[in-house]
Formats: C-alpha cells, structure tokens, sequence
C-alpha cells in the first residue's frame, strides 16, 4: 500500500485544522468546574473554617479543583496544620 498521499502539504493543513477543530470541541463541551476562594487575613480557625467549607463544597459539586488564593502575613500554626490536613484529605 502506498500512503504518500497523507504526507501531502495539503493533507497535513487539512489533519491539523481537523485535530484542533475537534480539540476546541471537546474541551469546550468538557468545562472544568474550580472552586475559587481568597482569604486577606491571619491564618486562624475561622480562615481553617472557611477553607474547609470551600473543598467540603468542590466535593459536593464534583469540582476538577480548588484554587486558593492566600494573601496573609502569618497566623496560628494549630490552624495552618488544619488547613493542610484538610488540602491533603
């Protein structure tokens, strides 16, 4: 069998425009769900709180992921300890 014709400059535009029009497709019809919080303060049980509820709620809805965006100077270890145990579950 000879296949030169999929080698043609032409098939290969036309293969290529096809595997992203297909891409585009599927990737728009696959939305990915994110759950997003921000916390702009100490790290302390209501912030542990807070983001506890945020991937108790990723779960509930079956989110793809949780983006958290955390802008703090610091705060209580016991509760930073929480919320990674609560990241890492």
């Amino acid at each position: 069998m000879n296949f030169s014709f999929c080698t043609s400059p032409r098939a290969v535009r036309f293969g290529l425009r096809l595997v992203l029009v297909l891409f585009f497709a599927f990737s728009l019809a696959a939305e990915a769900q994110v759950v997003s919080i921000t916390v702009n303060d100490t790290i302390q049980p209501m912030s542990a709180e807070y983001i506890a509820r945020a991937i108790d709620e990723a779960h509930r809805i079956s989110a793809q992921a949780v983006l958290i965006d955390i802008n703090t100077p610091g705060g209580l270890v016991s509760s930073t300890r929480d919320i990674i145990e609560k990241i890492t579950s």
